[in-house]
């Protein structure tokens, strides 16, 4: 029963969306055919598909298809150069067929190179088009087709000229239609604020107009609407007429080449607005349902090859049927078949009733669409990103405006590519994190992506790098190096480092950029030995001869190492079976890991080690008692570990308990264990408990400080170690959200040797 409810509900909204975006719908189709200088019935036909074929062969729940407002010049223009109409219908065809094969090719991904700023820009742009185009119609002033979103205007105004010369054109009985549609729709959006009305609001504005207007003819009122203020469709008097209406293609012109450019040109275009379109749809939908683009490029494709066929305009999704759609409650890609199909059957059986639909009415429900589209916390929102998110923002609203669609989007692009470009060239840092560590060695950190676009900034930092100086380049970060930035590379590397006496060292290149240069904590520990081991498999030699070799600080800088690994997904490939075999003889540990139990905070993953690598000793809170102390000596005292880690951790269950000073069984006297570190956290005075995160976060830390000390005091064995320098202890925080371990390094625990230094200079590590 409940399955049959939400299906019910589903039609309810899929059928009052349909025909709340039809009665848009119509004007537009009529109106884009007039500014296209076509057919009024290329528009419909256009409509009519756009929403029935596409519709069913789209997969999108609110993408609604029809003839383009953004195509009105190339239609115009390719009507005059091909002569005829019916040539333009075979490039429609032939438009449609190449949208296919952009399907099949899956070209749809270039939607994805879109930036979001100049998408929001283009969204905006739109929606002030609607709004300034629009207050006219709502006014009674119509000398300007519904659908010329032009900024020169066909009727020789602009866009902002005829608001300009408004005042002495406004019909009392339009604006009264306007008026009362409006407040209509605004009324009956506030009286459903917070929850969805059984009616759309715009259905409900544009049947109070047409009221208000028949009530006027009907009271012989002189500000009854004449036909120039209503929809005009065209009347058939019989069906033997209607297809007298229809054009179609001039196959004879199969082969022409002017036909196949202007297909081509008209297939990209219409793919174009498509993917704009899509990516519009979702910063809109609040459900941010995704769409493949791939999918509605096949929709499209066989919508043209049907609307060439059958004497429509080229069509594409457009965006203000879309959101008019989104506004209207739509549910599934259902409320677009029935506009389709409402256009049909109405226009075919009862056009002479559309004829009724004052264009007040449609304008009022747009202007409303418009301005939530346009927004001035847009400008706000994006102004607070930055001047090189703005920037390209703006320009595409301003020039969407001032010219078009397609034009704005094109001019915002390769203002965001100039702005990228720019912080590339100036910022190299953006690319390079330079770092001065012991013995002035520099780091160059390469990002995660390094394209030909920052050609320059690499250019630019390795110039930079003066002679004699130790120099380290990490790529172990990287997941993609474009080809011209590797030869920039392989030059300095072969050429300019010798020259400038560079001591160069590179991390991460090797096995995938073949740029061998590579080193590693294991390279310099064990020196000449590794290859030799490695060739042998002798991995007990392998790590006895590791441990032996490792001090404290170097036995936390694999650790680290590990942890970078981990939380870039750049595991070592391990053969656990032959690690069983080997270790069964015996096991030479590097550390001893004191952390929580909670199922997050498995130490062999986070620090990526293997069997045998580590000790992990595991209690709720990572607190400390008498038999943990005991593990720890066993150890590092009997088994060589060169390095003791306290580890705690983000959000952790029992420091929460402790906070809340639980009493639950055994568990009570455990967490009791950390009240000697929340009586550290002197700077927190009020809300002392779970509910405070930075109090809880806080006593989290002071935790692993405190185990850390009481480590040194309550274990004389593992004190002496530590002033020998046989071990260190260290303490860390791994975050939950993100994997990363932030360590804690008190110079009483672990003492960092000249040797330290000079590997920690040499590998820049952190």
């Amino acid at each position: 029963m409940q399955a049959y409810s939400l299906n019910v509900e589903r039609w309810r909204r899929d059928l009052l969306a349909g025909a709340s975006v039809f009665f848009i719908s119509l004007p537009l189709c009529l109106g884009i055919a007039l500014a296209s200088g076509t057919p009024l019935y290329s528009g419909l036909i256009a409509g009519i598909l756009g929403g029935v074929v596409v519709g069913a062969v789209s997969r999108s729940d609110l993408s609604v298809s029809g003839p383009a407002a953004g195509l009105t010049a190339f239609v115009f223009l390719a009507v005059r150069d091909l002569g005829s109409y019916e040539a333009l219908l075979l490039v429609v065809v032939y438009a449609g067929f190449l949208q296919m094969l952009f399907a099949a090719l899956r070209l749809g991904l270039i939607g994805d190179y879109f930036p979001s700023n100049v998408v929001q820009g283009m969204l905006t742009g739109v929606g002030l088009i609607i709004v300034l185009k629009q207050i006219p119609h709502w006014l009674g002033w119509d000398m300007d087709v519904e659908g010329d979103f032009a900024f020169f205007q066909i009727d020789g105004e602009t866009t902002l000229s005829e608001l300009l010369e408004l005042g002495d054109h406004i019909t009392p009985g339009a604006a009264l239609v306007g008026v009362v549609a409006w407040i209509t729709l605004e009324l009956w959006e506030s009286l459903g604020r917070g929850r969805k009305h059984a009616v759309p609001g715009g259905l409900l504005a544009i049947i109070a107009g047409i009221a208000v207007n028949e009530s006027l003819t009907a009271l012989g009122s002189p500000l009854a609407l004449e036909s120039t203020h209503l929809v005009s469709v065209p009347v058939a008097a019989s069906p033997a007429e209607w297809l007298k209406f229809l054009d179609f293609p001039d196959f004879s012109r199969w082969s022409d080449g002017k036909v196949w450019s202007a297909a081509l040109v008209l297939a990209s275009m219409a793919s174009v607005e498509t993917l704009l379109n899509l990516e519009a749809l979702e910063k809109l939908d609040p459900q941010r349902r995704y769409v493949s683009p791939n999918r509605e490029l096949l929709a499209q494709g066989v919508g043209n090859v049907l609307s060439g066929l059958c004497g429509g305009l080229p069509l594409t999704s457009v965006v203000v049927r879309s959101s008019a759609n989104l506004e209207a409650g739509a549910a599934s890609r259902w409320s677009a078949i029935v506009q389709g199909l409402l256009l049909l059957v109405c226009v075919l059986t009862v056009p002479a009733w559309l004829n009724r639909v004052p264009l007040a009415a449609v304008a009022a429900v747009m202007l409303v669409i418009g301005y939530r589209m346009a927004h001035w916390e847009l400008f706000r929102a994006m102004y607070a990103k930055g001047r090189d998110q703005f920037a390209p923002f703006l320009t595409t609203v301003v020039a969407v405006l001032l010219v078009d669609v397609l034009h704005g989007v094109a001019i915002g692009m390769a203002v965001s590519i100039v702005f990228i470009l720019r912080r590339n060239f100036r910022n190299p840092i953006a690319f390079f994190r330079n770092r001065h560590v012991e013995n002035h060695a520099i780091k160059l950190e390469l990002a995660s992506e390094v394209s030909f676009l920052n050609k320059a900034s690499v250019l630019v930092s390795l110039e930079n790098v003066p002679s004699g100086a130790k120099l380290i380049i990490d790529a172990g970060n990287t997941r993609y190096i474009d080809h011209d930035v590797l030869e920039i590379l392989r030059e300095f590397v072969e050429v300019k480092a010798p020259a400038k006496n560079i001591q160069l060292t590179l991390l991460g290149f090797q096995d995938r950029y073949d740029i061998d240069n590579t080193e590693t904590i294991y390279d310099v520990v064990l020196g000449d030995e590794l290859e030799n081991l490695a060739e042998q498999e002798d991995l007990v030699y392998w790590q006895k001869t590791l441990q032996s070799r490792l001090t404290p600080h170097l036995a936390l800088q694999l650790l680290k190492e590990g942890n970078f690994r981990f939380v870039n997904n750049l595991q070592m490939d391990r053969d656990l079976l032959k690690t069983i075999n080997v270790t069964k003889e015996g096991q030479y540990p590097i550390a001893a890991i004191l952390s929580c139990i909670d199922s997050r905070t498995s130490a062999e993953l986070i620090f990526d080690q293997g069997l045998g690598d580590i000790f992990s000793i595991r209690i709720a809170g990572n607190v400390l008692n008498e038999d943990i102390l005991g593990s720890m000596e066993f150890a590092c005292k009997v088994a060589g570990s060169k390095i003791v880690v306290v580890l705690g951790h983000s959000r952790c269950g029992a420091i929460k308990g402790a906070c809340d000073h639980v009493q639950l069984g055994h568990l009570t006297g455990l967490v009791q264990k950390v009240e000697p570190a929340m009586a550290r956290v002197t700077h927190i005075l009020e809300q002392r408990n779970s509910k405070n995160a930075a109090f809880v976060e806080c006593v989290a830390v002071e935790n692993v400080r405190w185990v850390m000390e009481q480590i040194y005091r309550r274990s004389p064995i593992l004190a002496g170690m530590v002033d020998r320098n046989e071990i260190g202890i260290v303490g860390g925080m791994y975050e939950v959200e993100s994997g990363v371990v932030e360590f804690y390094e008190d110079p009483r625990f672990l003492v960092q040797t000249d040797k330290d230094r000079e590997v920690v200079a040499a590998m820049a590590m952190d």
